[in-house]
This record gives C-alpha cells, structure tokens and sequence, in this order.
C-alpha cells in the first residue's frame, strides 16, 4: 500500500509508528495539513492513487482517521499561518489517533527522487507493497524537483541518511517499527526488496534475519570524497556561562570531531579582551586540537577587540589580546581541498557594527595570490569566514531555523556594513561558501550572486551559514553546525544542532540539502 508525502514526513511516520514514547514532532500548520490530506486523499489523483492496498477496509479506515484529524487541525488553527508551529499538544490530539492505524506495521518502505525519476520509484513502490506479508507499509512520497533545496525540521534518522545520501538519488528508505533505518540507491533498494519477499516466503516469522536484509549498509555509497566541517561561534570565553556549559558541549562535540575535516570559529572567542577571557578561550582550542587532531581556523569578532564589544570614535577597542592569537588570512587545507579566507569583520566599524574594507579584500587577494602559484588552487573549494552576518536577519531570502528575535539587539547597531562589496568580491573569488557567527541566531541563506568580472554575465550561487552561541551566551541555545559538501554530486547539506540551553541533549533541529 502506499501513501503520498514527503522527506519532511518522515519524523510524523516515525512518532507515528515508534512504539518508544517519542516527542511530537515540530511542524508548521502547512507540514502538518499536507500531511493530513495526503492520507484523506482530499486532492486525489485518481490516475495516481495515494493509498494503494488490497485491504478496502484499511483504505477506509485511514482515510476516515485523517478526515476527523484535518477537521480539528483546521477548526483548531484558523487564526494562525500556515509557516507557524503547532504546538506540541495539538500535535499529538490529532495525530495519536492515525498512530493506532500506522503503528501496527513492522516495515515502512519509502522511495525518495525527483519527479525525473517518478515512475521508476513508483514502479518500485508498488512491487515493494505487493510482498507478501501484513507488516509491509510501503510510503508513496511527492518527488522534488531536481535542483530543489529541501529543508527538513526536526528530520528523523530516515530523512538524515537519505537527505546525506542526496548524490545517490533515486532509492529508497528502509525503516523498521523497532527504530532502525538505511537509505539505498535504486538498484540495490529493489534487491533488497527481492531479498526481503524471499526471507519472507521461508522465514516469515525471523525477524532478526528481516532486520539483516534491510538494514545493512548499503555497498554502493562511498562518502570518502565528502568534504566535512565543524562550525562552532560566539564561544564568548570569560561568562560564567562559559564555564558552566565548556565541559558538556565538548563533549558533544566528541562525537563528531573524528568525521571532520577541519574545525572552524567564526569570532567572539571571549567575552572581553582581556588576559584572562584569552586564555580560558585557548586552553579550550588546546583541548579542542587534542579531540580532532586540527587546529582551529579561526577569525576574531567584535568582543575579541572591543570593551563589552563595542567601539565608539575608536573609544573602546583592546588589541592586546587579539594580536596574540594566531590565525591568518589565508588557510590552504590540501588534503580537503579548501581554501579558507579568514577576514576580521570587526577591525573597523563602531558600536557592534563590521566591515571588510577594501585595503582587506585587497590583502585577502594578494595572500591568496601568493598560494595559488600555477593556479592549483583553482579546483578547491574556497570558504569565507567572517564574524559579522553579510545578509540582514528576517532577509527574505532567508530560511529560518529558529525564531531570530530571540536575540535582543537592534540589527541598526551589530549589521555588517558595505555587506554587498563584500558578498562581490565572494563573487568575483568563486567562493561557494560563507560562514558567520555574531547574532547567536543560526541561519541559512542561499543566494545567486553576480560575478561583476564576468560583465554581468555570471552568478555565483553562496550558501550562507550562520552559527548560534555554542557555549549558549546570554542563556541562548547552545549550538554548533554540522556541514558537508560531496564534489561529485555538486550537494550541499547543513545541520543544524541545538540544546535549547539546559542540557536536554543537542538534536538535529534542522537539515537543509542544496544541490548547485
């Protein structure tokens, strides 16, 4: 049988079908409504159904579920938008009900592509539904379009894996009702298929020997060639806060350090610039190098060299502390194959405000320059690291990942002044990739930017990444990015990890895949 959704379902499948007692997913009005008049088929096609089962029963019984649910989500949310979360309570009334309905399957099968690729994963959807047994749900999603930038809340492991896995598209998810799950292309995901109705002819009842079948790594993806950062920001080094979250945000990120290839901080490293906030902050990089085996790139933000991190006429800047960090302008990882351009946003400009002026630009390119002998730094992939934020919060082209007025500051006072000459000389340089820190707000911006050089002929497209607070500043959400680029499918993806503050455990909030 199949029902049709998307990626972004699949945390409503998995609370839906766990038998743990999971979270309400976090959904938007709209996510939820999708959802609930896929099941209800309210906008059917009858040439493509969206149920499709032998059972007329099961057909009626979901459909009337999910009828009885959209009616009290649309009686219940009339006067909210359709961009807004629905509260967690509302969640669960009208979605507990279809968990009764769902949750009796043992296997949820759930093909993912583009609708270049349609039939073929419809063909796949309906032979995997017609294997025999009664615990085999199969899950008929809509398909993307090919360069369509999917963003995901909350994704559940299944979303993760196949949003990852994005290079490998067309396939299919694999999930079981005890949690676990794998993202397979095409070809090996109708294997599988083929082996799960023979495992299930002569052992119907070995659930250890279907779980095998299923849930194996997949042998065709190989993600050796994927290019992997740690982004961490606004450490803010000298707070009590800072040292009362130092020691369990390492450890989090312990996790992680071994998959990266570099480990970036994106500015206020400390909270004041003085001897001994720079010295908490480089006891932490030490330590941080140890974990990975990377030193930090790093640039400075407006706390490393202003008083309260601000700057009035000059009145208010400590350069002390600054000059005895070590970072340059220019940093040339050649077993990754990235070139960072390190600016410090913060060396002009007054209040909280930044700037990259031209004598920096110009020194960016001469440092450049000089590494790029014979052009073989050409093929590299090239990042800009900067403190301040090159895009306006509330930006339309903007995707949020949480509310950005949870941080109290006038964007007037801590913008990024001459923004646009800075994002054309990103441009002009090829870079494909800027990361920032500064408003503790995490955020994702894609945009196309003109390459002036190319007389008004060619855009760059750059994704721009925005980090909270790490260390969870003025009782913000402590937060780090995980972000990944693959070369050889020209794929981006960004997840985003928060612990709203109080130790609740770092979870994935939001994943956002872009293909170039």
């Amino acid at each position: 049988m199949g029902v049709r959704f998307d990626l972004g379902s699949t945390n409503i499948v998995a609370y839906l079908t766990s038998p743990k007692d999971l979270g309400a997913p976090r959904l938007t009005l709209e996510r939820l409504e999708g959802f609930l008049s896929s099941l209800a088929e309210e906008y059917a096609d009858p040439a493509r159904p969206r149920i499709i089962s032998g059972s007329s029963e099961w057909v009626a019984n979901i459909k009337r579920t999910a009828r009885r649910s959209l009616a009290d989500v649309r009686q219940r949310t009339a006067t909210m938008r359709y961009d807004e979360i629905v509260p967690d309570t509302l969640v669960r009334k009208v979605l507990d009900p279809l968990g009764t309905v769902l949750g009796s399957y043992d296997i949820y099968i759930l093909p993912v592509g583009s609708w270049r690729d349609g039939d073929v994963l419809d063909r796949f959807g309906q032979e995997a539904a017609r294997v025999p047994g009664h615990g085999i749900l199969v899950l008929i999603p809509d398909y993307y379009q090919p360069d369509q930038n999917v963003q995901v809340l909350d994704p559940s492991l299944a979303a993760t894996e196949a949003i990852r896995n994005r290079g490998a598209w067309p396939g299919a998810i694999f999930m079981l009702r005890s949690g676990e799950t794998t993202f397979l292309p095409i070809d090996e995901a109708r294997h599988r298929v083929a082996e799960l109705a023979e495992t299930m002819h002569s052992y119907a009842t070995d659930q250890r020997r279907i779980k095998e079948v299923l849930t194996a790594p997949s042998r065709e993806i190989r993600d050796e060639s994927r290019r992997r950062l740690l982004h961490l920001s606004d450490l803010h080094f000298g707070t009590q806060r800072a040292a009362d979250t130092q020691v369990y945000v390492q450890t989090a990120l312990m996790a992680n350090l071994e998959k990266v290839n570099q480990v970036v901080i994106t500015g206020d490293l400390f909270d004041q610039p003085q001897r001994r906030h720079a010295q908490q902050y480089r006891n932490f990089a030490q330590q941080l190098q140890l974990m990975s085996g990377k030193t930090p790139i790093i640039v400075p933000g407006n706390h490393d060299q202003r008083l309260f991190g601000n700057a009035v006429f000059g009145v208010g800047r400590r350069l002390r502390e600054l000059a005895d960090l070590r970072w340059d302008e220019v940093v040339i990882d050649d077993e990754g194959q990235m070139a960072f351009f390190c600016f410090d946003s913060s060396r002009t400009g007054d209040l909280a405000r930044g700037r990259v002026d031209q004598d920096q630009l110009l020194r960016m390119a001469t440092a450049y320059e000089v590494k790029n002998v014979g052009q073989r730094l050409a093929s590299y992939l090239k990042v800009a690291l900067v403190h301040h934020h090159p895009y306006a919060y509330a930006d339309y082209k903007e995707t949020s990942i949480i509310d950005p007025h949870g941080w109290v500051g006038r964007e007037s006072f801590i913008a990024f002044q001459d923004a646009d000459n800075f994002l054309d000389w990103c441009a002009t340089r090829g870079v494909e990739l800027i990361l920032h820190g500064h408003k503790h707000v995490p955020r994702l911006i894609v945009d196309d930017v003109l390459d002036k050089a190319s007389d008004g002929h060619i855009y760059q497209q750059i994704t721009t990444v925005g980090c909270g607070s790490t260390l969870g500043a003025n009782d913000s959400p402590m937060s780090f990015n995980l972000i990944e680029w693959d070369p050889g499918s020209a794929n981006w993806n960004a997840q985003f990890m928060i612990d709203r503050g109080d130790g609740s455990g770092f979870r994935s909030v939001a994943l956002q895949s872009q293909v170039i």
